[in-house]
């Protein structure tokens, strides 16, 4: 179902019609690798992808477009190829200078070169910058959709937000598609105050993605490690797993390292201590701050 929500997505994208896909969900519970998935799929139709993601205690403007907007840059600046070819295409956007200030990386692009002062005001500045970088993104995209992919939005900021309305906004005619993530469990307050403005515009979608159940946690490991592990041993390992699609997959190859003979044996409370006891201390730093930063 989830799936076919972010086909459908980008079919409206297609015509032109910009659409904004949220995705909540608790940490863990497989919002990436469902948007991975889908754009494993998706490949080969004509997609041309782009990736952000948002850092708890980041204080970058705009960080939710900030990686999306220096790959984009860094892809129209080659001398060669498809990218190349569709820049020559690309005529400076009214506002170039606005949106250079907003976004230094898109600097590198010959074809954007302005040196007009900056707005007064700076709410019209930004606008300014928005409306170009909509326009710059309208001309990219002439004979493409586009699917931006901005992870943990929870952690997003307002000038981000703002500009994500700002490109799927009603009047806006674009073939774009973006998919958010967030975890439900940190929707900071302007995030909750973005995902309740419009709730029934067509132009977004909003699903959560749930715990699994003990059957599908236990398909998902038989998937991942075969038929030879006893029933009893995967029941016990999903009870353990809360439904959580990491958890399970992290235990499942645990229990796949373990020899034929010693998998009756496996204590499933102990997997996840076993595993960071096999660490050497420069791995387990990692690990463990990992698991602090969430």
């Amino acid at each position: 179902v989830e799936m076919d929500k972010l086909q459908a997505a980008v079919e409206k994208a297609r015509t032109r019609v910009p659409h904004l896909v949220m995705i909540g969900g608790p940490s863990g519970v497989g919002k990436t690798t469902l948007v991975d998935r889908f754009l494993l799929h998706a490949g080969e139709r004509r997609l041309l992808s782009y990736r952000g993601r948002c850092y708890d205690r980041e204080h970058i403007p705009y960080r939710a477009f900030d990686r999306i907007v220096e790959e984009l840059a860094f892809e129209l600046s080659q001398p060669i190829g498809k990218a190349a070819r569709r820049r020559r295409h690309i005529l400076a956007p009214a506002h170039t200078a606005a949106l250079l200030r907003v976004f230094p990386s898109l600097a590198q692009l010959p074809e954007l070169e302005s040196n007009s002062p900056p707005a007064a005001d700076p709410r019209i500045e930004r606008e300014r910058a928005f409306s170009a970088f909509a326009d710059l993104l309208s001309q990219h995209l002439a004979d493409r959709i586009g699917v931006f992919v901005i992870d943990d939005l929870q952690w997003a900021d307002a000038g981000s937000l703002e500009l994500l309305a700002v490109l799927t906004a009603p009047e806006r005619q674009l073939p774009l598609c973006v998919l958010g993530t967030y975890r439900s469990e940190d929707v900071s307050a302007q995030l909750s105050q973005f995902l309740a403005t419009d709730p029934d515009s067509p132009r977004t979608s909003h699903f959560l993605l749930g715990p699994l159940d003990t059957d599908e946690i236990v398909a998902m490991a038989r998937s991942l490690i075969g038929d030879h592990v006893p029933d009893a041993t995967l029941l016990n390992m999903a009870k353990l797993t809360g439904g959580n699609p990491y958890v399970a997959e992290t235990l499942a190859h645990e229990i796949a390292a373990a020899t034929v003979g010693a998998i009756r044996e496996i204590d499933v409370d102990n997997l996840e201590r076993a595993r960071l006891a096999r660490l050497t201390p420069a791995e387990r730093l990692v690990a463990e701050a990992a698991s602090v930063a969430g």
